[in-house]
């Protein structure tokens, strides 16, 4: 079984609100990434701080026992309420998520604990498939020898990186990746996004 995971997390500071609801060509970023996974999981849970702000969504949603604990504690968060025994995370910032990319991601699980692409030479631990019950341990055990890096539970894990030369078929330009983090980004993305339309 597989989940998907979305991850919208709360107030993002650099965008003044919370991320998730940011609206990009008049819709919310995180029904972007939903409404291009739609179908890809068996099951499909949000995680977030502002839990009442996507129940319009109706999707369980799962909150961190300690907000404001860090990007690894959300995914916690995410490997805990998920009931698949692989879980596949994608930040809701990432209104450009391909779905065929997170297929191949998925069909390259084997016997990885963590898969998980690599784009302009870094990691992306947020467009990334997990396995449940491994994932959780290296993160509690990260946790517990207060290592808050995302790439701190990878040497607890087998890894299997997928290099960009692997999708470059799929996702050339690497627009699976591209995250909103503030207004200006915001802007220049609705700028991409009309002149694709053109």
């Amino acid at each position: 079984m597989l989940t998907l995971a979305v991850q919208a997390g709360g107030l993002s500071s650099r965008m003044g609100q919370d991320k998730g609801l940011v609206k990009l060509a008049g819709i919310p970023l995180i029904e972007h990434a939903l409404k291009r996974l739609n179908g890809v999981a068996d099951e499909t849970i949000i995680t977030s701080n502002n839990p009442d702000s996507y129940r319009y969504l109706k999707l369980p949603i799962a909150s961190d026992k300690v907000p404001g604990a860090g990007a690894l504690a959300g995914l916690q968060t995410a490997l805990r309420a998920a009931k698949g025994d692989f879980v596949f995370v994608v930040a809701c910032d990432m209104p450009l998520v391909n779905r065929q990319l997170v297929k191949f991601i998925v069909s390259q699980a084997n016997d990885a604990d963590l898969v998980i692409p690599l784009f302009n030479d870094r990691y992306q631990p947020f467009h990334a498939l997990y396995r449940r019950d491994t994932g959780l341990k290296a993160i509690e055990q990260s946790i517990s020898d207060n290592q808050r890096r995302m790439i701190s539970i990878h040497s607890k894990l087998k890894v299997r990186e997928i290099q960009s030369i692997e999708f470059e078929d799929i996702d050339p330009l690497g627009d699976s990746f591209v995250n909103v983090n503030d207004p200006q980004e915001l802007a220049q993305l609705e700028k991409k996004l009309a002149a694709s339309i053109r």
